[in-house]
């Protein structure tokens, strides 16, 4: 069984991230990722973030590594 994730509490985490270093790649966010569901609730709090304005994804090829900026 999966532990819940709060995606509040990930929102959190990411923005307190982007304030420190104003630019993070998406695989260094999801690297201690223990299982899918985490990384999807990554993925889903970068979204309320950009749907916020408060970050931009960058991705410069298809697949490749999406980069989130501080906005």
């Amino acid at each position: 069984i999966d532990r819940a994730v709060s995606i509040k509490q990930k929102i959190e985490s990411i923005w307190n991230a982007l304030k420190q270093h104003k630019k993070l790649n998406f695989s260094d966010l999801i690297a201690k990722s223990e299982n899918k569901t985490d990384v999807i609730v990554s993925f889903l709090a970068l979204l309320e973030l950009m749907r916020d304005q408060k970050a931009f994804i960058n991705q410069a090829s298809a697949f490749g590594n999406m980069e989130v900026h501080l906005i």
